[in-house]
C-alpha cells in the first residue's frame, strides 16, 4: 500500500484504478488514479540529482519548488540573485540548473558562462527574449521555457535532461 502519490497523503489507499482522496493547498479533490506502481516509480528514480534554481520572483520558485518535489526531485537549492549563484557555484556543482535571464542583481551571463565552462546542463525559464547581443556561445546546449509556463511540464523536461546525464 502507498502512503503517498507525488508527496501528497492519501486519504483512502486503494487499488489502481480506483479512486482516491488527497489533499491539496487545503482543497479535497477526488481523482482516479490509474498504474498506482508506475506513478510510486516516477517519484523516487531520480531523488539525489541536484537541482540549483536560479529566480528572483518568489511565487514563481515556489511554484516550481513544488512541482519538483511532487515529482520526487527534493534535492534543490534556490537562489535568487547572481552573486549568490557565483558564490554557491564555487563551492557546489549541481546536476542541472534552472535559470531566469535576468535576476534583481543583474543579468545572468556569469552565470552561464560558468555552467558552460564546467559543463553543467541547464534550462532557461524567462518572459524575456534572447538578447542578440548576449554571446550565442552562451546558449549552447540550453533548452528555452517561456514565461509563464506549466511547472509540471518544465519539471518533465528537467527529468528527460537528467535521465540522459
Amino acid at each position: 500500500m502507498l502512503d503517498f502519490i507525488y508527496g501528497y497523503k492519501i486519504r483512502d489507499t486503494t487499488r489502481p484504478g480506483s479512486s482516491v482522496r488527497y489533499q491539496t493547498k487545503g482543497y479535497r479533490e477526488r481523482k482516479t488514479v490509474y498504474l498506482i506502481s508506475i506513478l510510486y516509480v516516477q517519484r523516487f528514480d531520480l531523488p539525489d540529482k541536484l537541482i540549483l534554481l536560479l529566480e528572483d520572483q518568489p511565487l514563481i520558485s515556489l511554484d516550481i519548488e513544488e512541482a519538483l518535489a511532487e515529482k520526487g526531485m527534493s534535492n534543490f537549492v534556490t537562489l535568487r540573485s547572481r552573486k549568490d549563484a557565483l558564490n554557491w557555484l564555487d563551492e557546489s556543482a549541481p546536476d542541472f540548473v534552472l535559470l531566469d535571464l535576468y535576476l534583481d542583481d543583474g543579468d545572468s551571463q556569469p552565470v552561464l558562462a560558468r555552467l558552460q565552462q564546467g559543463h553543467i546542463p541547464f534550462m532557461i525559464y524567462t518572459g524575456s527574449e534572447k538578447p542578440p547581443e548576449w554571446d550565442e556561445n552562451l546558449f549552447e546546449g540550453s533548452e528555452w521555457m517561456s514565461k509563464p509556463g506549466d511547472p509540471d511540464i518544465m519539471v518533465d523536461r528537467i527529468r528527460t535532461r537528467l535521465a540522459s546525464i
